[in-house]
């Protein structure tokens, strides 16, 4: 039976003792990431989530159900469509394409069924 040099042993268990130090300052960075996002940062993005608007809208597919010679079902269309409008930028960015003439409106958005009216310094309500 061999047994290992001491210096063998000393030289294991510092390259483990290192490899144990990585991988817990590597778990540090990552959780001070996750706090950085979720905890100091949340709420601007909890803002910008109530910002945005989802509505569905079921259209009809172009052809009918496949259906084998007893009439059962073996295939059907299902049409996905998703279009992504983001207000805050077409409001931002509407000066600059219309070489500075802005509309004279106020912007209403429904959101949970709440509605939110918004009034910034280009868009005030028309008369």
């Amino acid at each position: 039976m061999t047994s290992t040099p001491p210096g063998i042993r000393h030289s294991v268990r510092l390259r483990i003792a290192l490899l144990a130090l990585a991988v817990i300052v590597a778990m540090g960075i990552l959780l001070t990431r996750l706090w950085i996002l979720q905890i100091y940062e949340g709420k601007a993005y909890a803002s910008k989530l109530r910002n945005q608007t989802t509505i569905s809208l079921r259209l009809a597919g172009a052809r009918g159900p496949i259906l084998d010679k007893n009439g059962v079902g073996l295939a059907e269309n299902r049409a996905m469509f998703e279009i992504d409008l983001y207000l805050d930028e077409l409001v931002r960015d509407f000066p600059r394409r219309h070489k500075g003439k802005t509309p004279r409106i106020e912007v209403q958005r429904m959101m949970g069924g709440i509605l939110f009216s918004e009034k910034n310094q280009t868009f005030t309500k028309s008369s």
